[in-house]
């Protein structure tokens, strides 16, 4: 499998790079690309039992057309998700994540259709991540005032090498709407630093981890639209 993904990779990156495409793009072309979700669910149930789900994220990207096939640029996001689950013996578990973002990127075209408006594009991308979560992973009672960790503090940094694809619809000469439908990191780096609240009886602990992992593995199934502005 990992083989079989490295080859649909390879090729698709040879075929966006040495197949012809329409001058629809201009070299020198600008653009700024953003895009953002937002979601949430409470569910309630008797007894003051259920959850609540919320979450966001934003992403803006800044490129330019080096050539009639390529353009490089930089992507900027953020995220934001928290999770609770009320009970009624229960103040915890929590959970809130937080990250942002800086990457870069470099995207090979190939047009479809004769009017140029559609377009197929795939590339490398370079990302550096910062996220810090703070979450509980097990009950404490309200009743006791007692548990096996009240909070937990996780501060990650790390640096990825990956790949993504997308379909462009160009609907002017300024607008396109962009759709984002395969992507990938199959190299990450991190380091992790993690702090552990315990009760009363317990001092707080501190652990240092770093992690290298190698996943050659493409994710797809999903769109996420994103709106793009030439100048």
């Amino acid at each position: 499998m990992k083989k079989q993904t490295t080859l649909l990779i390879s090729s698709f990156i040879f075929l966006l790079s040495y197949t012809p495409i329409q001058a629809q793009y201009k070299e020198g072309e600008r653009f700024v690309q953003f895009g953002t979700s937002l979601g949430g669910i409470r569910n309630m149930y008797d007894n003051n039992v259920g959850y609540r789900n919320y979450s966001h994220s934003f992403h803006i990207s800044r490129g330019k057309f080096k050539n009639l096939r390529k353009a490089t640029g930089w992507t900027l996001s953020t995220s934001y998700s928290s999770q609770s689950h009320p009970q009624l013996w229960v103040s915890y578990p929590k959970d809130k994540l937080f990250s942002a973002g800086l990457g870069r990127f470099w995207q090979f075209y190939h047009s479809i259709g004769t009017n140029g408006k559609w377009a197929v594009y795939g590339g490398p991308t370079l990302n550096g991540m910062y996220s810090t979560r703070k979450s509980a992973g097990f009950f404490v009672y309200q009743q006791s005032n007692s548990g096996n960790l009240i909070q937990r503090t996780s501060n990650v940094v790390s640096v990825s090498a990956g790949f993504n694809a997308g379909v462009l619809w160009r609907i002017s000469g300024k607008w396109a709407v962009d759709g984002s439908v395969a992507y990938g990191s199959p190299i990450e780096i991190s380091y992790t630093r993690t702090h552990d609240l315990l009760n009363e009886t317990y001092p707080k602990l501190t652990t240092n981890a770093f992690n290298y992992s190698f996943k050659p593995t493409l994710n797809s199934g999903s769109i996420g639209l994103g709106f793009r502005y030439f100048y």
